[in-house]
Order: structure tokens, then sequence, then C-alpha cells
């Protein structure tokens, strides 16, 4: 049954009377944020391992519903589960943006109700840097906080990445003393990538499986660590023991926190929550780690309502959104929701039994590789840009297929679904609040590198020429056919380019040269051309100059090798046959030979002018 079986002990203080039409409130409210934990690695949603006997005892006792996040990485779903806004509108979605400061966040709103406000957060990419501290009155963030030493809560093999039990003590040690009425939020980080517990889940110890999303040098240099093969079995299972290790560590912290929080008498009238910012990818869809995709693996999280004073209820499979988090629980504490949210509290219908999940879920990922999704009913529609500039539009039926393995034929449900994603974007796009972005500080740098979410360089993981924020105006005009992620038509491109400013048909790789006559290519670059009647061959202009040697270059025109030319030192002219193009665009990928590039990231070539006869 999707229906919740309620149990309110309305005779409890956390009551605000015996009638049953009244509204039970909270007095505290505990949020605990597991970084990274995908909820298919819990027992109480169904996972072979009992990673987490604190959270199953939490969910029989309380309420377990099925979350899902409104990104798949945490800058944006955090940002969404404290404002009750869509990526869309709180624009904090790629590696610089920090919450804007007319966005209302939760510890505002309660600070401002007479709330005591304490938090520890040790994901920095969710910190202060990017403003998620406004409104705290104590603050801890990573390894800095005064009065407790390091020792053994730093977790092994990874600078910047303390343990769980760091974060526990952190959060007891604010609360000596504290007064209610009182919000506290704590997001642990051991699931997240490095995944370096004390000890694996079959008692080895932890090796340091590390992956970096490009192979350049200064990477693959920056540490002495374990490269992989990720589709290797044997490893793939290695990295899972780590995952649910650090898993177990977490939630044996979590259960030292409460323990905590009880002693000091700080869990009466309070309600807490467990959840996490969003999931994990174990190659499900080739792919490691998050930030990348927005398949379910990577959106589907817990979410666990507990209280020590009677808040039993049963579990359901009721999908429950990011974006109606801050309502819900500013209802369960007695308050009214600031006007113009995106969310709907559900506190209601999940205290009496009638909640039925979301009736649409968006999603969004704008970090590294631009992606939009909505699930209208059983049906989902994922629209991705991808390495050569066109989006995905994948459709499943989740129910059928919840692996998300078979995407269906369907061109009309697929259109209508587009057409429903592009349209909600647009409206939510077209009322957001302004952008802000902050530079960082050493420290703030240094950790996160170390996490990954920044290279050696202090750059994120792809050059910037891959990453793209998605368009705030999206125009669908064929799902069926090749076609960018933007509102360009195809009659706006020129089947000329050259590279004397700025243009939206280069995708890819591409810099321009301070001589301005010009684009510098990356080791691989994309453009894009309108297919035009009659085109029978590419040609390319340029030169190759200050190089130690010659360089080979791999042309592909939508998806297929056409020619391998050697480019000499020097100007270069190439004439290259195509055959009949199939859609309106034509995408052009060319990529140096990896073993000619000698390492050196930005050797590539000097493009003058690309275009179509």
């Amino acid at each position: 049954m999707r229906k919740l079986a309620v149990l309110l002990l309305l005779t409890l203080s956390l009551s605000c009377g015996s009638s049953k039409t009244q509204k039970p409130h909270f007095r505290n409210l505990v949020v605990v944020v597991i970084d990274t934990l995908r909820s298919d690695h819990l027992a109480s949603y169904g996972y072979h391992r009992d990673t987490a006997p604190t959270l199953s005892r939490l969910a029989a006792e309380g309420i377990q519903l099925q979350g899902v996040s409104a990104s798949s990485w945490t800058k944006t779903s955090v940002a969404t589960l404290l404002t009750g806004l869509h990526p869309q509108r709180h624009v904090t979605n790629s590696g610089s943006e920090v919450l804007p400061a007319g966005v209302p966040l939760l510890t505002e709103i309660l600070a401002e109700s007479g709330y005591s406000t304490f938090g520890y957060q040790a994901n920095p990419v969710a910190g202060s840097a990017f403003g998620f501290s406004r409104g705290f009155q104590q603050w801890a963030e990573g390894l800095l906080f005064e009065g407790l030493g390091v020792g053994p809560f730093l977790n092994p093999l990874a600078e910047f990445k303390p343990h769980a039990d760091w974060a526990s003590a952190v959060a007891l040690e604010m609360t000596t003393g504290f007064s209610t009425p009182f919000y506290a939020y704590v997001q642990y980080l051991d699931p997240h990538a490095p995944y370096v517990p004390r000890r694996s889940w079959d008692g080895a110890a932890p090796e340091e499986y590390v992956w970096v999303r490009t192979k350049r040098k200064e990477d693959l240099e920056r540490r002495d660590r374990l490269w992989f093969d990720p589709q290797d079995p044997r490893t793939l299972r290695g990295l899972v023991n780590q995952y649910d290790a650090s898993i177990r560590e977490t939630d044996a912290a979590i259960d030292r926190l409460l323990e905590g929080l009880a002693a000091q008498g700080l869990l009466e009238d309070t309600l807490v929550v467990i959840t996490s910012d969003h999931g994990e990818e174990f190659m499900e869809h080739g792919r490691l780690g998050h930030a990348l995709q927005l398949y379910e693996e990577s959106l589907r999280i817990p979410f666990i309502l507990w209280s020590q004073n009677g808040l039993h209820a049963g579990r359901s499979d009721a999908v429950f959104h990011q974006v109606d988090f801050l309502p819900t629980v500013l209802e369960a504490l007695g308050h009214e929701p600031p006007p113009g949210l995106d969310g709907t509290s559900r506190w209601q219908q999940i205290l009496t039994g009638e909640y039925q999940g979301a009736a649409e879920r968006l999603h969004c990922l704008g970090a590294v590789f631009p992606a939009l999704a909505i699930v209208e009913g059983d049906r989902k529609l994922i629209h991705q840009k991808q390495g050569h500039g066109r989006p995905s539009n994948l459709l499943f039926e989740l129910t059928r297929d919840s692996t998300e393995l078979d995407s269906l034929d369907l061109p009309a449900a697929r259109e209508r679904l587009l057409r429903d994603l592009l349209g909600r974007h647009n409206e939510l796009s077209g009322n957001a609040f302004p952008r802000e972005s902050r530079s960082l500080t050493e420290r703030q740098r240094a950790a996160l590198i170390a996490l990954g979410y920044l290279n050696a360089l202090g750059q994120v993981p792809e050059p910037d020429e891959l990453r793209d924020r998605i368009p705030d105006r999206l125009r669908f005009y064929d799902a069926r056919e090749f076609g960018l992620f933007g509102d360009e038509r195809p009659a706006d491109f020129s089947p000329r380019i050259r590279f004397e400013g700025d243009s939206a048909q280069l995708l890819r790789g591409w810099r321009p040269s301070a001589e301005g006559k010009g684009a510098w290519s990356l080791s691989s670059a994309s453009c894009v051309l309108p297919a035009t009647p009659g085109t029978s061959e590419l040609y390319l202009r340029g030169r190759l100059p200050d190089a130690r040697h010659d360089l080979r270059l791999t042309v592909r025109v939508n998806g297929d090798r056409i020619a391998t030319l050697d480019i000499p030192r020097g100007p270069f002219e190439e004439t290259i046959p195509i055959s009949d193009p199939i859609g309106p665009f034509l995408y052009i990928d060319l990529e140096v030979d990896p073993a000619l590039q000698a390492g050196q990231r930005e050797l590539g070539l000097l493009f003058q002018e690309v275009r179509l006869d």
C-alpha cells in the first residue's frame, strides 16, 4: 500500500492539542545530510547489506519516504533543499555561483523566528564560500573548529576530508548549553569519493581508488594514486565495498550524535530528518561518481522523519522531492512558509497517510554537462547535452524499466514531455534571482582540489570549454533530429566559421588565440555546421605553430570517423569528402592523437576557417 499508516501520540508535548484536527508541531529541528548517499544502499530501502542499522531503526520507528534530489551534485541540490526553490530560480548551479543574497534560507527564516541555529558542513562546496552559512549563529566546516584536535577524525589517505566522527564531535560541542527552540544542520561527507573508510566492508585496509575525469598529466601526477580501470569487476567491487563501509561508519557517528543530543535533553519535541544531497553512480550508465548525469542512481536518496516522542509510521515508496522540504519542515514547526516558493508543504498529507508522492519531478544539472529531466507519472525524459553538442532526449518508463536501460521509441510521448520540460524550465528561469559569484581563498581552493571539485590547477575537472551553463531559455523545434542545447535554430548558423569572434557554433574545446586571427583547439574540439543541399566536402584551414613535431588529426562527422590527417608544422589546408548528411546539422569533431600530444594540454591547432563546400 502506498498510503502511510500513521499513529501520532497527540497527548505528548509535541501536539498542539487533543483534537485530531489540530496540527502537531515540533519545537526543534535537526537536519542530517549524508553526502552522496543513494537510498538503494540502505537495508530499509531493500539493500542486501545492513550498511546503516541506526537508519534502519529510525525508519522503522518513524516515517520513510523515497527522497529524490533536484540535481546530482551537492551545491545545486543543497540549495534547493534549504530554499524551496528549483535550481533555475536559485541559480546556484555552477562552480563559481553563490546563493544570491535575496534567496531566503531555512536558517534565516528560523533565526528571525527566535531559533538558536548551528551548523556543521563537511563539504566546502556547500559551505561559507558559497553563502550556505548565512543565518547560523554557530558554524563550522571541514576540519576548522577550535577546541578539537584533528587526531583520529581525519580520514586516512584523504586530506581535507573529515571523518564522520569529527562531524558528530563538532556538532555536540556546539550544542553544549544550547537553548531551545533550536535548528541544527549537520552534513557528513564520508560516502563521497574518495571512499576511504577506516576498514573496507570486507575488513581489508582501504585502497585509495581515485579517478579523475580527464587524463591530463597534472591531474594524474598530483599524488601517488592508484589509477584503475572502472570496467574491471574486481575494482568495482572494491569501490562498492569501501563506499558501503563509509556508510556504515557514518551511521555509527549519527548514532553517537543522537545519543549525545538525548543526553543533553535536546531531543525532546525535536523532529529529526535524515536525507542526502544526491546519489552515486557505479557504472550503471557508463560513469563513476556524480554531477554528470540524471539517472535514478544519482537522484534517489533517503528521506526519513523521526522523533523520540513517538512519531510512528510505516514505510512508503511515495516520492518526496527536495523542493518540498523547506515548506514541509516549516509547517512541522508551526510556521508559515514565505511566499514565492516552488515547493509545497506535504506535512499534513504525510501525517494522515494521504501522501501519494510528487506528481511532477524536475531535475537540473549544470555543474559539468548541462542536463534537465522531468518525470510525469511513470515516464521520465532526460534532456542532456552530449559531447557532440546534441541533446539525448531519452524516454523511460520507470515502473517497467527501473534501471533506465531501455529508451522508448515513442516520438509523440517524447515530444510532449520535452515541451513540458522546456516550458517549465523557461517559466522558472524567467523568475530567477540575479546570479552572484565569489572568489575562493587558498584554503577553500585546496579543499575543493582534494575532493575532486577542482584539479591541481584550481580549475574544474574538465577544461572550461567543456562546461556550459544551461541557457535560461530553451526552444523546442525537433526532438527527433540532432539539435543544440539552446534556443538556436538551423537557419541561424553559417556553413563557414571564420573564428573572428564568439560563435554558438563552437561547441567545445576552443580558445581564442592571442592574435585574434583564429581559435586554438584543445586535444579534442567540436563545432557545428548546418547541413546544406549538395554538401560534399569539409574544408579546414589553419596552421600548426611552434610544435616539436607534426600532429595527427582525426576528423569525425556526426560521430563517424571520415579522415585521419597528418598536419605538418606551419600552414595547412585540407579538403575532406563527406557523404550526404542526415539531419539538419553536421557535428565536426577534431581529435589530436594523444601519443603525439606529449602530455601538453593546450597543444593543438590554430584554425582560421572551417567550412562546407
